[in-house]
């Protein structure tokens, strides 16, 4: 008989050893898997970017080679002056509200009539010889965003513009920011009045079909569909049928039909544009300063929103705040001094609010903002703000820091309703800050921020005319 000895036994794995191995491979995996979505992020971001750059580019050389700029292509726009009188000067770079359009009353006017428009150089209702005074410097801010007034103000081809549609003005807090405690005149109205939002690109005049220029122009040239000119698509769900609607998925932009079935390209719409900026100098429609903005998946439509401060027609996805840019509990100049701008610590910092009742912008680290304060009562101008911050402006950040939404009761009192606030930081130092009153803690006068989340990138840029 053999006999085995005990260093000869059959060896095995013991249950705890299966289980460690198992726990140090559950671990490995979870690492890998929590790479994936982190991996998703950065290639969804790295698209953004390699896209947002790619249409920038296209966008520059749009501005310069069609010089889409140039103030004498807004002289008779249909969108800012009466088409049965076609005397006068207008130019929107330096002028705002010329003159209260037909079919306009001063309330759709935010107030302004005739004579209140801002301006810069010379002032006056729309005339180049007038007696209002010289403003020198840079002209207004103005947005150029022909694709959104082509889409949501007059889509149907209307010419001259609808005097009954909305003015939509970019940026507009009208109606959804408090009242200015400053009231000069007539005017409580928050300045927060909104930009310009111009073109110079008509939908349809003498037979020429200018959307489809307007479309080829403000869309990203990349990703091109491939469309059915027909309108008609097989339907999945009765195989040999034939649907005569257009796909929901995919835009029918063919605009037209042929007897053939010939596919028509056309963009996915996934990337626009528009510009913000200035003339660089009031005097000279030469140059203008700004930034090109890049959007994606942008919303074109006007939503009716009521707040206790009155009804606003407010542009799909730009959602208005108040702001305080550069809050501080300290301020730059030395005591007894109750009224000026926060310390400079605070160069970096915003605090938005907005009421309770409204949702919670959507405000994302690495997405953008904008000051959008614009006073467009020029003599209110001239009182609200002084020669160190323009009444007047449009500046970008990029946010790179934010606390929690809170509430603020920093203006609670009988009559006013509840508001939440949140800290932003932003990448760069401010452009512009809010005047302070440390016997109140919160701002003189109220001022604006954009929140707009189709905002991937904004890229500055000097166009110069011909």
């Amino acid at each position: 008989m053999i006999r085995h000895s005990a260093r000869q036994s059959r060896a095995g794995i013991t249950l705890i050893e299966i289980l460690i191995s198992i726990m140090i491979l559950g671990i490995g995996v979870i690492s890998l898997a929590t790479l994936f979505p982190i991996g998703m992020v950065r290639l969804r971001n790295a698209q953004r970017y390699t896209r947002s750059t790619f249409l920038f580019e296209s966008a520059a050389a749009d501005l310069g080679a069609r010089d889409l700029l140039n103030s004498l292509t807004f002289q008779f726009s249909p969108s800012y002056r009466d088409t049965s009188s076609v005397t006068g000067y207008y130019n929107p770079w330096v002028q705002d509200t010329p003159y209260t359009p037909t079919g306009h009353t001063t309330s759709t006017l935010g107030g302004v009539g005739n004579l209140g428009g801002a301006y810069r150089g010379f002032g006056g209702n729309g005339s180049l010889n007038n007696n209002r005074g010289y403003i020198p410097g840079e002209g207004l801010p103005v947005a150029y965003d022909p694709l959104f007034r082509d889409q949501a103000v007059y889509p149907n081809f209307l010419y001259p513009e609808d005097v009954t549609a909305p003015e939509a003005r970019f940026a507009s807090g009208i109606g959804l920011l408090r009242p200015d405690p400053n009231s000069l005149g007539n005017s409580s109205l928050a300045s927060a009045h909104g930009l310009q939002r111009v073109t110079n690109m008509t939908p349809k005049i003498l037979g020429i079909n200018f959307k489809t220029i307007i479309e080829q122009t403000f869309v990203s040239p990349e990703d091109l569909v491939l469309q059915d000119s027909t309108g008609k698509y097989p339907d999945p769900a009765n195989p040999g049928s034939i649907l005569t609607a257009p796909s929901t998925i995919v835009p029918d932009l063919t605009m037209g039909t042929t007897a053939a079935v010939v596919p028509s390209p056309t963009n996915d719409w996934r990337y626009t544009w528009f510009f913000t900026g200035r003339q660089t100098d009031a005097q000279s429609g030469a140059a203008f300063d700004g930034d090109i903005v890049i959007c994606e998946n942008r919303q074109f439509g006007i939503d009716t929103v009521t707040t206790p401060y009155g009804t606003a027609q407010v542009p799909s996805g730009e959602t208005v705040v108040e702001a305080i840019w550069g809050y501080s509990t300290t301020l730059d100049t030395p005591p007894p001094a109750t009224i000026g701008y926060g310390s400079r610590s605070a160069m970096r910092t915003v605090v938005i609010r907005w009421l309770a009742s409204q949702p919670d912008p959507d405000v994302r680290v690495g997405g953008w903002i904008a000051d959008v304060t614009y006073e467009r009562d020029q003599a209110v101008a001239n009182v609200r703000f002084s020669n160190l911050y323009p009444g007047q402006r449009c500046h970008w950040y990029q946010v790179t820091k934010k606390t929690d939404v809170v509430d603020d009761s920093t203006f609670t009192s009988p009559n006013s309703p509840p508001y939440r606030k949140r800290t932003l930081w932003v990448s760069t130092p401010l452009k512009a800050r809010t005047l302070l009153d440390l016997n109140t803690g919160g701002p003189v006068t109220p001022e604006a921020a954009l929140i707009m989340p189709s905002v991937v990138n904004v890229v500055p840029r000097t166009v110069y005319t011909r």
